[in-house]
């Protein structure tokens, strides 16, 4: 799934564990939408693309 979204492995897993922590299931539920959601915002951003880079599933 972190392929078609273009998110790598370690964010994925990443991003679970740190929505379900702040929003217990329904963050664990949403990690990836949200995370996907973060990706997306910080790639319309000059200053934060090279974190959406690092986030993503290219190499």
């Amino acid at each position: 799934m972190g392929r078609r979204l273009d998110l790598s492995l370690c964010t994925v897993f990443l991003s679970l564990l740190i929505w379900q922590s702040l929003l217990g299931l329904t963050g664990a539920l949403l990690a990836v939408p949200l995370t996907l959601a973060v990706k997306l915002a910080l790639e319309l951003t000059p200053r934060w693309r090279g974190l959406a880079l690092l986030m993503s599933a290219r190499s």
